[in-house]
């Protein structure tokens, strides 16, 4: 067989919609969350200060926060929390999840009962880390269905980055072309041909970029719908990455296609699948 690289997939050009989704997560209480250890210039009535900007606060929440020493107490708590869990372990998932938690817990709280129990509760959860994701699957099939997966939410991403001027754009961009060329690999392993596998590839990206789009022409529940299982995809194919287990050794052997140590086929033939 004539090795051959997968055919570049078409730009996926990030929407207004998606574009705006990304500026809305820059709330100022997570800003603060960045920056644990900057203080309020001053707190209104909080003798304890939080680690936000009072004189910036513009949510009723954060300024319920500036006006009462234990919500202060707790969040600068949460802050350091927050802090440490990134230096720790996966950025972007913890991020996620903090981003996660404003969205659905910190926003929906208009009073100080509300605000305490979700502190105590992200605090617990953020002290707590999830179960790192672990590769069990030895089956050719789902290792070629996760990469077409992997491949398609990098792909988005790196559109969406490239669309903004950001470099990390291309970063993302060569990952989802690695996540290709591993169902390709992983194809060849189970004697699907090389055209058939870059088919399915463009294909997998067309209908991931399908629904994103869908999910922004309905409306903004949908699209942060679409985001968080979004995000998922991205923290759990980078916990694979990183982790013992057949994807890892399929990334591994991928990104020696990319840099052109071997081609598919010596890829394929040396893929032992646990």
């Amino acid at each position: 067989m004539i090795s051959k690289r997968i055919r570049k997939p078409v730009a996926i050009a990030a929407s207004t919609a998606f574009l705006a989704f990304l500026a809305a997560c820059g709330q100022s209480a997570e800003e603060g969350l960045d920056q644990p250890t900057e203080n309020a210039t001053e707190a209104t009535a909080a003798t304890v200060k939080p680690s936000f900007d009072c004189s910036k606060a513009s949510k009723p929440q954060e300024k319920l926060i500036c006006s009462d020493s234990e919500l202060a107490e707790l969040d600068v708590k949460l802050a350091d929390a927050y802090s440490a869990a990134t230096q720790a372990g996966d950025k972007a998932a913890i991020l996620q999840a903090q981003r996660q938690w404003i969205s659905q817990s910190f926003n929906a709280c208009s009073d100080k009962p509300c605000l305490v129990a979700a502190y105590q509760k992200r605090l617990t959860d953020i002290k707590t880390p999830a179960p790192v994701a672990r590769d069990d699957t030895s089956n050719l099939d789902q290792l070629f269905e996760l990469s077409l997966m992997c491949a398609s939410a990098t792909s988005l991403t790196a559109g969406a980055l490239k669309a903004q001027g950001d470099p990390e754009g291309d970063t993302y961009e060569t990952l989802s072309k690695v996540m290709g060329y591993a169902a390709s690999i992983s194809g060849i392993k189970m004697g699907v041909s090389y055209d058939e596998s870059s088919d399915r590839y463009v294909q997998a990206l067309d209908n991931y970029r399908n629904s994103f789009t869908k999910a922004g022409q309905a409306g903004k529940a949908d699209l942060d719908a679409f985001m968080r299982e979004h995000g998922n995809i991205q923290s759990r194919c980078s916990e694979l990455i990183k982790n013992p287990g057949n994807f890892k050794n399929l990334s591994a052997l991928s990104f020696r296609v990319h840099d052109n140590q071997i081609d598919f086929d010596q890829a394929a033939a040396e893929l032992n699948l646990q």
